[in-house]
């Protein structure tokens, strides 16, 4: 499954130090090509996606297994492990009961389903279209 950028996920883009002058502490950088600070998405790394009830979500010392944000408190996720997932978790990638679960919100990834083939067709002839 592929991560999507969403409204709230933070990210970053690789620039460079264009000189060695700092002026009150501050730097140019060059981020190649951009005049102004539009970018490809391919440009982009994820740094930490915002994470909503509902969202799925693995967690890697879980042995990434899937499931459904539920709730979101003093940044833990409480998670309903998908129907496939081994249900037991260690003691410490949080507390179990079973089918849910208590991780950690800075340690777990999205996981944002793969566009339908019918999308990604309709969006390619839409570019198409668009350019002639």
């Amino acid at each position: 499954m592929m991560t999507k950028f969403r409204k709230g996920d933070a990210v970053s883009v690789e620039g460079k130090i264009d000189s060695d002058y700092v002026l009150e502490g501050r730097i140019k950088v060059r981020v190649e090509p951009y005049h102004d600070f539009y970018a490809n998405v391919a440009d982009f790394k994820m740094v930490r996606p915002v994470i909503e009830v509902g969202d799925s979500v693995t967690y890697p010392a879980d042995g990434y297994k899937v499931g459904e944000v539920l709730a979101i408190i003093d940044g833990y996720c409480w998670v309903k492990l998908a129907a496939t997932a081994n249900t037991f978790a260690p003691p410490e990638a949080g507390i179990s009961d079973g089918l849910r679960v208590s991780w950690p919100i800075a340690s777990i990834n999205r996981v944002d389903p793969e566009p339908e083939p019918e999308i990604v067709e309709a969006r390619a002839a839409l570019n198409a279209a668009l350019r002639t």
